[in-house]
């Protein structure tokens, strides 16, 4: 058996015959010589891009490190997060997202800590201007008798990280459904405060959207952001609460449960279906996709829009965080109706993965 040793020369390599080589310097060129009389001999690239840096930028041993062995170039971290930052993606990144939206919650501070170098190994000027920027372009601003983030105007100060960083799960679905989400009807159930439905107007170009609304306040809210937002063409707003039968009822949603409806004959909330408004109020002839976020009902309201789900196969994105049991029984329930939907399972909150999970279902 041959016996191999793998000698590490830090530092070491083959460069110019002058002042800017310390190996011939320290005249040490018979230590080459002698390597390449007898043994097999090969040079590498310890620089640039083939190590995963700028072109011409000179490697260390961190990047040695990084590098030996692993038989395909890998980007260190300089132009990993400068071709970010070209793309588009720095300023969706997850943990930048989530130390924003811890700050929001708490009326807290960020503070950015680091290095500053003209080396570009550990730090670059370029990346805390992005940071920056980042953080100046997710301002909230306060406007005027309402308030404005990423352009929805609202005249409450809710701004949620699910919505316009991860646009619901849309950046999920496939191109060539998208492709037929245009000029469809969209359904919102618990459309909240409209800020769904806008991102669903800006990224999908229905012809319209119903947003349902079953809480008297946030409906109140609803109709005040879609005058400001000057969607009064596009969107639809309904209040009432969505099941799997038509009935009236009480609800409740500041508990910390959640809510919950109770169907009383006194209740000042209508309780309806989806196929109900859809073939007999709406009469919509092309529904695209449907929202669902209401507070532990997904499956009941899915249920209820059985016979719209059977016709149109329209895309679903249901929220499943609030009963652990939806996370097995809606699937199963979609597949008995559409035996074709495929699922994808997507986590909204990056600080938080048993909140605002959702499930897609697409043909």
């Amino acid at each position: 058996m041959r016996k191999v040793l793998l000698i590490i020369l830090d530092g070491w390599g083959e460069g110019r015959n002058d002042y800017s080589n310390p190996i011939y310097l320290a005249k040490e060129k018979d230590f080459f010589e002698f390597i390449k009389d007898h043994f097999p001999f090969y040079l590498l690239q310890a620089s640039g891009i083939a190590v995963g840096l700028p072109w011409k930028e000179e490697g260390n041993s961190e990047v040695g490190h990084l590098c030996m062995g692993i038989g395909k170039v890998y980007y260190q971290n300089y132009p990993r997060i400068t071709l970010a930052i070209r793309d588009g993606s720095f300023f969706k990144n997850e943990v930048l997202i989530a130390c924003l939206d811890h700050a929001r919650k708490y009326n807290s501070r960020v503070h950015l800590v680091g290095l500053l170098t003209e080396g570009i190994i550990h730090s670059a000027y370029e990346h805390l201007i992005a940071l920056l920027d980042f953080f100046k372009k997710n301002k909230i601003q306060k406007r005027k008798g309402y308030y404005e983030f990423m352009g929805f105007k609202s005249k409450i100060a809710h701004f949620e990280t699910s919505i316009f960083f991860k646009k619901y799960g849309l950046d999920y679905i496939a191109v060539s459904s998208k492709e037929k989400l245009k000029n469809s009807t969209i359904i919102d159930c618990g459309a909240y405060i409209g800020d769904s439905a806008f991102i669903f107007e800006k990224e999908l170009s229905p012809k319209e959207i119903i947003c349902i609304e079953p809480d008297e306040k946030n409906f109140e809210i609803l109709l005040e952001n879609i005058k400001l937002n000057n969607l009064n063409e596009k969107i639809k707003p309904l209040k009432c609460a969505i099941s799997d039968k038509e009935a009236k009822g009480e609800i409740h949603l500041s508990t910390s449960m959640g809510g919950y409806i109770i169907e009383t004959e006194k209740g000042k909330v209508q309780i309806s279906t989806i196929d109900n408004l859809i073939f007999n109020q709406f009469k919509s002839q092309n529904v695209g996709l449907i929202k669902m976020d209401i507070e532990g009902y997904e499956l009941l309201a899915i249920k209820g829009a059985k016979e719209t789900i059977k016709k149109f196969k329209p895309v679903l994105i249901i929220s499943l965080y609030h009963k652990g049991q939806d996370f097995f029984e809606i699937p199963k329930y979609l597949k008995e109706i559409i035996p074709n939907y495929k699922f994808s399972f997507v986590n909204l909150n990056f600080e938080n993965p048993t909140f605002e999970r959702i499930l897609i279902a697409e043909i």
